[in-house]
């Protein structure tokens, strides 16, 4: 089959799950092509970019803030793209039906990198907005593939919200083929939203099993106990209360190690809590590591510390933990 990926950002080292994915497509014979809203800043990327080649598979939208700027781009796309898709070149422009998607040249920009290079068998959108890009895709006749769209928490409305429901996916629960998600819980928030339950499926994200070798716990000769969180540094992630929990423990046991691998918005502000906590010699930011290294560090640890709290507004809500 040829799969078309439409996601956030790429490469994103925290969205392994995503890339997981994409490899294990490409393993098995598809033929998989990624489309990205935005480029991959991070100066730490993922082994499997390279590996596979995957930039070479990546197509961009890059839309220019300023709108001078878009106007110029928007220019240039129309010159390269009516001559041989005039109808979908007109469709991206049709303000009576898109409205300020159309007049902002957004449509028009999120059309053009995939002209020319259909036709999928399947359009796989990673997270709810995406979704709703896609389906904008169908109408304007850039794909004609399955729509898939998988759901993974942070994209669904804050759960305050769900009792009184959110039309901002009605379209979409309408008019994808299948709507994915990675638990029972999302699910359930899926449904109170408004999806039929038979369009949906819970696809778990797996994890290759291979990758991770057990090594029998070996007890540290100095007493040493090792305690690790893997995760993005914001709210929901909970890291706070790990530092929190461990900061208490170390009067009592001063062998206390804990590391926290990850980075995020609010480093600066853990750096401080872990210093005024007087924690410093127990408690390390580790930031970015590759999946290599992060396999020995769990070899090395004797307790995989994941916290998880509903956030106060904006990313309420883990998918899984």
């Amino acid at each position: 089959m040829r799969i078309a990926f439409l996601v956030d950002i790429f490469p994103k080292l925290s969205e392994s799950f995503i890339l997981d994915q994409i490899t294990g497509l490409l393993d098995r014979g598809h033929e998989v092509d990624i489309f990205a809203v935005t480029r991959g800043r991070e100066t730490t990327v993922h082994p499997d970019v390279e590996k596979y080649r995957l930039l070479e598979r990546t197509y961009y939208v890059d839309m220019p803030h300023r709108k001078w700027q878009r106007l110029r781009t928007g220019l240039s796309i129309v010159l390269a793209q009516f001559p041989r898709h005039p109808a979908v070149v007109l469709r991206t422009l049709n303000v009576f039906r898109f409205g300020r998607h159309a007049v902002s040249l957004w449509l028009l920009h999120l059309a053009a990198p995939f002209l020319d290079k259909g036709p999928y068998d399947v359009l796989h959108c990673q997270f709810g907005p995406n979704g709703n890009r896609g389906l904008l895709l169908k109408k304007l006749g850039v794909v004609d593939g399955k729509l898939v769209t998988t759901f993974h928490g942070n994209d669904l409305p804050p759960p305050h919200r769900l009792q009184y429901g959110s039309r901002v996916y009605d379209q979409l629960f309408a008019g994808a083929d299948l709507i994915c998600c990675v638990s029972a819980h999302i699910k359930e928030q899926l449904v109170a939203l408004g999806c039929e339950t038979h369009k949906i499926v819970v696809h778990r994200a797996g994890v290759d099993t291979q990758k991770f070798p057990l090594r029998p716990p070996t007890p540290a000769r100095d007493g040493t106990v090792r305690v690790l969180t893997i995760a993005r540094l914001v709210e929901k992630k909970g890291v706070e209360y790990g530092i929190r929990a461990v900061a208490t423990l170390i009067a009592r046991y001063p062998q206390l190690e804990y590391r926290i691998v990850g980075d995020g918005p609010l480093r600066e502000e853990l750096t401080h809590l872990i210093a005024s906590l007087g924690a410093e010699h127990h408690i390390t930011l580790l930031g970015w590591k590759q999946r290599e290294e992060i396999v020995e560090l769990l070899q090395r640890s004797d307790i995989l510390l994941a916290p998880s709290v509903t956030a106060a507004k904006g990313d309420p809500q883990e998918g899984i933990p």
